[in-house]
């Protein structure tokens, strides 16, 4: 049977609710309205008055391309024969894919350019006007009246769930012909939902197509949170700002090819994070005998760029330095040159497939257990995503996810994914009597109040036909609006010079702006637009803009746009910062453009946000708790959940108490991964901010209960546990000093108050420094003095780091060795020159760490380099990186080779 074209092109037109079709992911066509009218105008022989018309797209009321062609094409008499049929398109734009090298590699076999092309233009002469108006759409990928939900089902009730699940049709209708080919295809409501639970055991994933995602809700507000998740038990997991990862390893395909990662839009694109490769290697220990898996494994995470030398996550723009897309690195034009201390690391946090274990079947936390098991932890390469878990039947669970919120703010993440720790990571039952079916995000753009935000200048519009097309507002003239700032707002605002304005970005109506917000800019841009190629003298300012940038018209006079954004971004070949995930939230017509923030300004605010937090990380948690909590319509009741009982001591940071010596005493630590361990509440303590701020500092105005309950999460979300510490331990790090243990409590503080003065480019303002002096006195006093005005973080022993992560055993109480300080450098400072041997002392506590197996690095210094710093100024940062050289002394780094500790001498 012939199935043509025109038949489905009739079934679009009947449907009057337009709803996006998913495109098709593994081909890309690479076609624009202007290679499309270029093509069209040969092969339908037009004449000048009808290439105009065919260009009437580009300006409004006139409709999209697609309709525009469906008009010239209507004017020029029947179409030639034969009628053009499915396979005759569907041939034709497979030929357009495979000569575009964004393509998949499946697909792409690079034809002759020109043969690709033609097969597709040759079809024009012999389409109807309204075929024609579809195939434009299709390759251009605009809407597509079509729900492929409704027409999947008229097949087979599980097709729309299946294709979800796998991605590909052709998995999904083999999924039918396999194990569910024995369920019938259109079984009765109560049926259905029966047989939907049993099919929900026998999914499996195929090794080799992209699994679905499970579907995401926004939280907009505390509330609708606590309303989404009902009274179940939730994960809390940080949302890392980065590219999503689905890593398939097939070991069957070979060692050299095994290895295959799709992005979330379902592309493949394994060769493009070609980096990342000798990570999965290493960290899943392929091709040795201590791999966990014999044949292949799906895993889930995040790709992101670590800095060695900043120890830190960097900020999302980095990664197209080090991911190219398609062999190509696109966007990088105004960036700097890829560092050596800078490389990708994946952040793993769910586990699908593991030989003929079907994990995906399994509740979170069994996958998560099972996922600690497949792969091996490497510092800056290869972690697990920071969580903890929240029951929500119990008190103060609002509370408890202010307090992450905060901490996930604070550590400058994207926000918080909330996951249900019963349900499997993929389900085809009916979850209406089960909850809430999918994740939840929470973000601080998501709350009023709490995200990026910044008055910006409407300085010009234009028209784009395809964000008509798809939101129906067919009488807009404008739809895309080009945002300035001021370059000489100084100069403008004290002497009335001609301003200039920096075009920053632009946003498009496309779920960026309110309708009423769209038609009143509308209204101001026909009352002071004026035309492209109106004259500069009838503005009342200059432009600075890219040479490729173009505008419909400028503005006159601009108005101001108040815009809301997702923390900041540096826009693809752009030197500057700016919003990122920006939509206008109100048009303000009783402020000036004169009000707007300016370019320095605009800069300033990025770096802000994006920075580590000026004060201590626990001081900006409690500013966020403070933010968070004023957005609330009410107050949330706080009381059930308040500070940690009076037996149990409380640490500002998860490390082991400093008092914690000569006896047995019992303190709070951090242990990873273990809150599916603790099964009775009340063994779950929290970490609180011990220290109360200084008068006059930024936290005088917070509200005391909030100091009192917040919850510190320096390095990550985790549950916590009791853990003892004997005197044998305590003898095999060397003695104490009670005077000296005294002299640091009182000197150094972990939650203080950096003062302003102080330069975070010190490298001792992110360190946590072990100290080791013979005795106390004013030397040392002052010593500890200078390290706390460093910014610097004073330990008295090493007995925190005396725990090995990575052999990881389960239902045990191993701490993570990264766990103690993680986010900061360790250094230890001792006197080289000293009686005693203190630096051999020193190494030998060091190298006796975790039986020698310790696998972090440590620095050592010579203790005069807290002399020779100059913590003041940034133009100190020079002077100390001379100062660092002069005083190393050698670092103490774990062989993975040989499994021994080593020390290498720089001195």
């Amino acid at each position: 049977m012939t199935l043509y074209f025109s038949n489905i092109c009739s079934l679009f037109d009947d449907l009057h609710s337009p709803v996006l079709l998913q495109a098709e992911r593994h081909r890309v066509y690479g076609l624009r309205e202007a290679r499309l009218v270029l093509g069209l105008k040969r092969s339908l022989g037009l004449g000048i008055s009808r290439v105009n018309d065919l260009e009437g797209y580009k300006t409004a009321g006139n409709g999209d391309l697609g309709e525009c062609v469906e008009r010239v094409i209507a004017s020029g008499g029947p179409p030639a024969l034969p009628e053009v049929t499915i396979d005759e398109v569907d041939r034709a734009l497979h030929a357009v894919a495979e000569d575009c090298r964004f393509s998949t590699p499946s697909v792409r076999t690079l034809p002759s350019p020109d043969e690709a092309t033609a097969s597709l233009f040759h079809l024009f002469p012999r389409l109807s006007p309204r075929s024609a108006k579809w195939l434009v759409r299709l390759v251009l990928r605009t809407a597509v009246p079509l729900d492929e939900a409704t027409v999947l089902k008229s097949t087979h009730f599980l097709l729309p769930d299946l294709y979800r699940f796998q991605q590909d049709f052709g998995a999904a209708v083999a999924l039918l012909r396999g194990h569910l080919s024995r369920f019938p295809p259109k079984p009765d409501a109560l049926s259905e939902v029966l047989l939907r639970e049993q099919a929900s055991t026998l999914l499996r994933p195929a090794v080799g197509v992209k699994v679905g995602r499970p579907t995401f809700h926004k939280a907009r507000s505390i509330q609708h949170c606590l309303q989404l998740t009902g009274k179940r038990r939730w994960s809390v997991e940080r949302k890392y700002d980065g590219e999503y990862c689905e890593v398939h390893v097939d070991l069957e395909r070979g060692l050299q090819n095994c290895i295959q990662i799709y992005s979330k839009s379902g592309k493949e694109s394994t060769a493009d994070r070609a980096k990342l490769h000798g990570t999965l290697r290493e960290c899943l220990r392929i091709g040795r005998p201590e791999c966990k898996f014999e044949k292949h494994c799906i895993l889930l995470g995040e790709l992101v760029v670590f800095s060695d030398l900043e120890s830190q996550i960097l900020e999302f723009h980095k990664i197209r330095k080090h991911v190219s897309r398609s062999g190509s690195f696109i966007g990088t034009g105004a960036d700097s040159q890829a560092h050596l201390h800078e490389h990708l690391m994946i952040v793993l946090f769910d586990l699908l497939l593991v030989d003929d274990d079907l994990v995906l079947a399994r509740p979170l936390e069994q996958r998560r257990a099972r996922l600690r098991e497949i792969y091996f932890k490497k510092r800056g390469r290869a972690v697990s995503a920071e969580w903890r878990v929240i029951d929500f039947a119990a008190g103060g669970a609002g509370k408890r996810l202010i307090d992450h919120l905060a901490a996930s703010n604070a550590a400058r993440c994207e926000g918080l994914v909330l996951k249900p720790c019963d349900a499997p990571y993929f389900s085809l039952s009916d979850q209406a009597t089960k909850g809430l079916d999918g994740f939840i995000k929470v973000k601080k753009d998501y709350i009023s109040g709490l995200g990026d935000e910044a008055d910006f200048a409407v300085i010009g519009a234009s028209y784009d036909a395809r964000q008509t097309q798809k939101n129906g507002l067919q009488t807009i003239k404008w739809n895309s609006f080009h945002l300035g700032c001021l370059t000489n707002k100084a100069e403008v605002l004290r002497s009335g010079m001609r301003p200039i304005f920096r075009v920053v970005g632009t946003i498009k109506q496309d779920h960026c702006i309110p309708r009423p917000v769209l038609e009143r800019a509308n209204e101001l841009c026909a009352a002071y637009g004026l035309s492209e190629h109106g004259r500069c003298s009838a503005r009342s300012f200059d432009l600075t803009a890219d040479s490729n940038m173009t505008m419909g018209m400028t503005l006159a006079k601009p108005f101001v746009f108040e815009v809301l954004g997702s923390s900041f971004d540096k826009p693809a070949n752009k030197g500057f910062y700016m919003l990122r995930h920006r939509r206008v939230r109100k048009l303000h017509e009783d402020r000036s453009w004169e009000d707007c923030v300016s370019f320095d300004e605009l800069q300033k605010q990025a770096n802000e946000a994006l920075s580590a937090p000026a004060s201590s990380e626990s001081q900006e948690v409690l500013l966020w708790i403070d933010k968070i909590e004023k957005s609330c319509k009410r107050k949330l009741d706080r009381a059930s959940c308040q500070t940690t009982p009076q037996s149990v001591k409380t640490l500002p940071s998860p490390v082991l108490s400093r008092r914690s010596v000569h006896k047995k005493v019992s303190c709070v630590i951090v242990r990873e991964d273990t809150a599916e361990h603790l099964e009775d509440p009340a063994k779950r303590v929290r970490l609180t901010a011990a220290r109360r701020p200084t008068p006059g500092s930024p936290l005088a105005d917070v509200p005391n209960r909030n100091r009192q309950s917040t919850t510190c999460l320096r390095s990550s979300i985790v549950e916590m546990d009791k853990v003892e510490v004997t005197e044998d331990r305590q003898k095999a790090i060397g003695p104490t000093d009670h005077r000296l243990i005294s002299t640091i409590q009182a000197c150094s503080t972990i939650d203080r108050p950096i003062a302003s003065s102080v330069s975070h480019h010190c490298f001792l303002s992110k360190a946590v420094v072990y100290l080791r002096l013979s005795e106390c006195s004013e030397k040392t006093k002052g010593t500890l003095r200078k390290l706390t005005a460093h910014g610097a973080q004073v330990i008295d022993d090493l007995s925190h780091w005396d725990r090995d992560s990575f052999s990881h055993p389960k239902l045990t109480d191993t701490v993570s060795e990264s766990q103690a300080y993680g986010d900061r450098q360790k250094i230890v400072l001792c006197d080289p020159t000293e009686s005693g041997g203190t630096l051999q002392e020193c190494l030998d506590a060091v190298k006796g760490l975790n039986g020698g197996k310790f696998r972090e690095r440590i620095e050592f210094y010579d203790l005069k380099i807290v002399d020779q710093l100059d913590c003041t100024t940034i133009a100190g940062e020079d002077s100390n990186r001379d100062a660092a050289q002069r005083c190393y002394l050698g670092v103490v780094s774990y062989d993975e080779d040989t499994g021994m500790m080593s020390f290498i001498d720089h001195r």
